[in-house]
């Protein structure tokens, strides 16, 4: 797929074509990492729609699996990755709500856990570099004030479904950060020739989260014709599709 590319005032016909090159490239290259990008989702609106709403799937959470399929309904697939602030949002509103579900009345009280267990699974997975060790440390008292407020109901005679919950809250696990990207390299671009074919396979995977970052940065080089920049940033691309190809 071409691209076309219009760079303010190139310096020569050679930059012209080198940048109209490397955009064309970066075009194609963000088309296939469409579903990487896609990984990190918008969640703000879903999570506080979501928790707004799940108490008042009580009446249905009458086992679990049923509690986990109202759950997935109402705030779908788990993310992989949200925007920043979202994991801190998410474990601010489960960690309210399993704590009310576990001072609940009797007649309530296990219906709104199964839904506390079925909604913690649906905590978002991966981090930013930057949000990873807040993150860690709010799961961690987030576990250590369940903890305490079973402690308080209940003392030595927990029910089932509490220990449920915490087995839940432990199996998520602290979140993981997105990984990172490699070191640039200098890199020297190959010389172009004419009628040339090259057979190229593709990873069967999407690109990880420091690729699709990558790519960006390089769109953004485009227009200040940075060539050197660009080529560091589309050739670690590279040397990860040429090193996953047909995985």
């Amino acid at each position: 797929m071409a691209t076309n590319i219009h760079p303010r005032e190139p310096s020569s016909p050679k930059v012209r074509r080198s940048v109209g090159l490397l955009g064309g490239l970066f075009a194609g290259l963000l088309l296939w990492a469409a579903p990487a990008q896609a990984q990190q989702q918008k969640c703000a609106y879903n999570i506080a729609n979501g928790f707004a709403r799940l108490a008042s799937l009580e009446s249905r959470a009458t086992t679990q699996q049923q509690a986990d399929a109202e759950v997935a309904g109402l705030f779908g697939p788990r993310p992989v990755q949200c925007e920043e602030t979202a994991y801190r949002t998410f474990m601010e509103n489960f960690e309210t709500f399993a704590r009310a579900a576990m001072r609940a009345p009797a007649a309530n009280r296990e219906r709104l856990l199964r839904l506390a267990i079925a909604v913690i699974r649906q905590a978002p997975a991966k981090v930013s570099e930057n949000e990873h060790p807040y993150a860690k440390n709010q799961y961690m008292q987030m576990r250590s004030n369940l903890s305490a407020t079973a402690d308080d109901v209940w003392k030595d005679n927990k029910p089932p479904i509490v220990t449920q919950l915490q087995d839940a809250v432990a199996a998520i696990g602290k979140p993981e950060k997105v990984d990172a990207p490699p070191p640039p390299t200098e890199v020297t671009p190959p010389p172009v020739t004419n009628g040339a074919v090259q057979m190229i396979r593709v990873p069967t995977q999407p690109l990880p989260e420091w690729a699709v970052i990558q790519l960006f940065e390089a769109r953004d080089l485009v227009k200040a014709q940075d060539l050197s920049g660009i080529q560091r940033r589309l050739q670690a691309v590279i040397n990860w599709m040429e090193a996953n190809a047909g995985k």
